[in-house]
């Protein structure tokens, strides 16, 4: 079994919205991810649906009101993803008590508000301490429910996760001291090996790779330039 490091690049450096990976990219994924799967869903339960609801536990429920926890969720289950999701329209998500959202389920829609966020307090059994379970509820009944797990980082797990088969790394090392090794072995720039690395663990080609980068530098400058330019206070208590 290969022990070296099998981590993307794209595991690393994520484009996505803050405040926070845990509690704002996982959850948008997360109601993205059950976007697809409610759509999915046959005809008849379909009809059924009436709402959706959805649970936030541990550090989601502690702190997520301040990290807009709510608003990913909901921006997912419209359709949003964090890649590609406008912070401006995150912000405009549950700005008003009566503010009511239909999800479109593709033959059926069902209602949304800001009382359909479950903030749980105390401690739960679940695996992981950041988990939100959403449910597809129709006539005082769950029609569907998916429970999900923010595990860090933006990365999303759900009930019977199974971990995406990857490549194994051309270069295998597991600290820097190993990988200074390998380059003054095979006289191999470092980047050079990352790309040979990457493109065997993701199958992904250098172009690509080399694109994909180029994405990421566009957006960490298009976020530094937004926040030079804007003026006022930032949100959140502290009133900077």
């Amino acid at each position: 079994m290969n022990e070296g490091i099998a981590t993307s690049i794209f595991d690393l450096f994520e484009i996505g919205l803050g405040p926070s990976s845990s509690h704002t990219i996982a959850p948008m994924k997360a109601g993205h991810d059950f976007l697809k799967e409610i759509r999915y869903l046959p005809a008849e339960v379909k009809k059924r649906a009436e709402d959706i609801e959805i649970i936030l536990y541990g550090s989601l429920s502690a702190t997520g009101k301040g990290h807009g926890t709510d608003r990913a969720v909901l921006a997912g289950l419209m359709g949003q993803h964090p890649h590609t999701c406008r912070s401006d329209f995150l912000d405009g998500l549950f700005t008003g008590d009566d503010a009511l959202y239909r999800i479109d389920m593709e033959g059926h829609d069902v209602k949304l508000t800001e009382k359909s966020i479950v903030w749980k307090k105390g401690s739960h059994n679940y695996p992981f301490s950041n988990t939100l379970v959403i449910r597809l509820r129709g006539q005082k009944r769950v029609l569907f429910e998916k429970e999900y797990y923010s595990v860090g980082g933006g990365f999303l797990q759900w009930k019977g996760w199974n971990p995406p088969a990857r490549g194994v790394p051309v270069y295998s090392y597991k600290t820097a001291a190993e990988l200074k090794k390998i380059v003054d072995a095979q006289n191999i720039p470092v980047h050079e090996l990352v790309i040979e690395n990457e493109t065997a663990i993701t199958g992904m080609s250098g172009h690509d790779i080399r694109e994909h980068i180029i994405r990421i530098i566009m957006a960490m400058e298009s976020a530094v330039e937004g926040g030079i330019e804007r003026e006022g206070v930032l949100p959140g208590p502290l009133g900077l």
